[in-house]
């Protein structure tokens, strides 16, 4: 396994010279990007495009959006985060997000009321207010929308 991840290393490391020794600091905007390659081989995306996406780390526990992140842990807050990415710029009902928050134990309307403004007040306090705002409510939904802020 070792021997696999130091050829691996090596790899890499001649695919990144390989590539310096084609671009030139006069290459400049798409010729520049269309020689980096990431690690796996496909082209490169609009940095800036690539790091508004809202990335929801299931493992970490974790929301990464605009270069932000905030650990939100193993947590109903996390949960309705998670639920609400799985369907953004879509209104998801209360009653959905009890069978898939809640995993169908009865709760209140205040209960989810409370957990989205927990979520809303923690991304905050990241300074993540842009995905905060983002998270909107309608009658007995709620819904990320993302459309408008990318």
């Amino acid at each position: 396994m070792v021997r696999s991840l130091a050829q691996s290393c090596a790899l890499v490391v001649q695919k990144v010279a390989d590539l310096a020794e084609h671009v030139e600091p006069s290459d400049a905007g798409q010729r520049g990007r269309d020689l980096l390659e990431n690690l796996l081989g496909s082209r490169t995306v609009d940095p800036d495009a690539m790091f508004a996406q809202l990335i929801v780390d299931a493992a970490a526990k974790t929301v990464t959006y605009r270069g932000g992140t905030c650990c939100l842990g193993n947590t109903l807050v996390f949960r309705m985060i998670e639920r609400l990415a799985r369907r953004p710029n879509q209104f998801v009902s209360f009653d959905r997000l009890i069978r898939d928050v809640w995993d169908g134990h009865p709760k209140s309307d205040e209960a989810i009321r409370s957990v989205v403004k927990e979520l809303r007040d923690r991304l905050r306090k990241n300074g993540m207010r842009r995905l905060a705002s983002s998270i909107r409510g309608q009658k007995k939904s709620y819904a990320l929308m993302l459309k408008a802020q990318a």
